[in-house]
């Protein structure tokens, strides 16, 4: 999602205590135990769980959450693969 070389905004200099957006964002993925909570969580509540996954691995393990819908994000519109 993020290049190595991408620049960090102030308030991530900061608060994140990283030297890459692409660390930062590595520190803030959810694992798949972190997403099977959320989905349960999500059921409990009768609501429906949404997820926008960016490689057909990640469809694979979205979809075997058993949700009822995957997000295709508009940039993927034209990846077939996807």
């Amino acid at each position: 999602m993020v290049t190595a070389s991408a620049p960090m905004a102030a308030y991530q200099k900061t608060s994140c205590r990283v030297t890459s957006q692409r660390d930062m964002l590595r520190r803030l993925e959810l694992s798949l135990a972190d997403f099977k909570q959320v989905v349960s969580r999500c059921r409990q509540r009768n609501i429906v769980f949404l997820c926008t996954p960016f490689t057909t691995e990640d469809v694979h393990r979205v979809a075997n959450l058993g949700v009822a819908a995957i997000k295709v994000a508009s940039t993927d519109l034209t990846n077939l693969e996807l």
